[in-house]
C-alpha cells in the first residue's frame, strides 16, 4: 500500500471518472486491513466523495463454500495525506471481498458504484467465487489455460461492446473492448494485482433520489485479483 500512495502522489491526482477499488493489506498477525479506494486510480487521493460509502454503502466478505456474508464496517484513513476508506477482517482467503453503493445523483445521474476483490490462489477458488449476485452489472473472471477471461455481464446478461478499463501491474492504464460474448482476454498477465472496471447506465431511467430528480442511472463495478493463479 505504501508504494501505491507514492505512485499516487507522482501522478498528481488527474481529475477522471471515479471507480470503486477493493483491494486487501494481509497482515501477518491480527486482523487484515481491507481498503475500498473511490478514485480513478487504485489508489488513494483525496478522498472528496467518500461519505456516500459511508452513509449508504455495504462491505462484506463472501468465504468460499459458504452462504454466510460478514459485514465490514469502514472507517476514513489518512495515509500520506491520501484518503481511503478501511475496515479490518479476521476471516481468512480464499474469500472475495465486496462493497456496494447507491452513492447518489451527480450531474443529474443516479450513480451506483461496486467492487469486489477475489482472494484467492488458484483458478478452482475464483471458479466458486467470479460471480456476485447482488450486483447488477458485475464482471467475473475465468480461465482457458494461461488466458484470463472477464465476462462482463448486466442482470445476468453479456453486455457485448462495453470498454473494460484495466490496471496491470506497473504498467499505463489500457482499454479493451468486450467481443459479442461480453468478454475481454489477457494472455499470460504478469504477476501482481490486477483490476478491471466497466459501467453501464439505463439512459431511460428516471426518478428522484434523496430530493433530487435524475435522468439515467449508472452501474460501475470493479473486480481486483493477484494473478497468475495455479
Amino acid at each position: 500500500m505504501m508504494c501505491i500512495l507514492a505512485i499516487s502522489i507522482a501522478n498528481g491526482g488527474r481529475a477522471e471518472a471515479h471507480n470503486l477499488f477493493v483491494l486487501i493489506e494481509p497482515q501477518a498477525e491480527g486482523p487484515d486491513l481491507v481498503d475500498i479506494i473511490f478514485e480513478h486510480f487504485p489508489y488513494p487521493g483525496k478522498g472528496t466523495y467518500n461519505q456516500p460509502h459511508l452513509d449508504r454503502g455495504k462491505t462484506w466478505v463472501q468465504p468460499l463454500g459458504s452462504n454466510e456474508k460478514i459485514s465490514l464496517n469502514l472507517k476514513e484513513q489518512t495515509r500520506l495525506g491520501k484518503k481511503f476508506l478501511q475496515a479490518k477482517t479476521d476471516t481468512k482467503g480464499p474469500r472475495a471481498i465486496i462493497h456496494t453503493c447507491k452513492w447518489g445523483v451527480y450531474k443529474g445521474r443516479l450513480d451506483y458504484f461496486n467492487g469486489k476483490y477475489l482472494n484467492v490462489s488458484s483458478k478452482e477458488e475464483v471458479a466458486d467465487l467470479a460471480k456476485t449476485s447482488e450486483l447488477k452489472l458485475d464482471l467475473v473472471p475465468s480461465f482457458d489455460g494461461e488466458t484470463v477471461k472477464i465476462t462482463v455481464l448486466f442482470n445476468d446478461k453479456p453486455l457485448a461492446n462495453t470498454r473494460v478499463t484495466i490496471w496491470a501491474p506497473g504498467s499505463k492504464e489500457t482499454n479493451n473492448m468486450t467481443d459479442s460474448n461480453g468478454v475481454i482476454t489477457v494472455t499470460k498477465p504478469k504477476s501482481g494485482t490486477w483490476s478491471f472496471s466497466a459501467v453501464h447506465t439505463q439512459k431511460h431511467l428516471s426518478g428522484e433520489f434523496n430530493g433530487e430528480s435524475y435522468q439515467g442511472v449508472m452501474h460501475g463495478t470493479t473486480v481486483s485479483l493477484k494473478l497468475p493463479l495455479k
